[in-house]
């Protein structure tokens, strides 16, 4: 499932709080992203669409389908394919070399590294 980055924002909502009415969805989207009513009621019925929420009554509750890591693995994916032709190893030497990493994250994706070494 393909999600575009306005219905990712929904669904980060949904994760954050579990579930709202439709209307809570597009009174956040109003106030903190400047977003028009139609355009929040037009990603949540693309949502519905494409199975990642579902709606219920009474009040139009909204809560997520799909779990957030799903989506993480999927999209981690397509970034690999598409920006670093598959290479797991590209993509963690540009983080290192972007020098946005910290020496406390590189030394938690070692022991992350060396758990999975010892489960094999």
């Amino acid at each position: 499932m393909n999600l575009t980055d306005a219905e990712l924002v929904i669904m980060n909502l949904l994760w954050e709080k579990g579930e709202l009415k439709a209307n809570q969805i597009s009174d956040y989207m109003i106030s903190e992203k400047d977003w028009k009513k139609n355009t929040t009621y037009t990603l949540i019925n693309r949502l519905i669409k494409k199975q990642a929420i579902e709606r219920s009554d009474p009040g139009f509750v909204c809560k997520p389908l799909i779990e957030v890591e799903e989506v993480r693995i999927k999209e981690t994916k397509l970034l690999l394919e598409k920006i670093y032709q598959g290479s797991f190893k590209l993509l963690v030497q540009n983080f290192i070399q972007s020098e946005e990493i910290s020496n406390a994250e590189i030394n938690e994706i070692k022991k992350m590294i060396e758990e999975v070494k010892h489960n094999e």
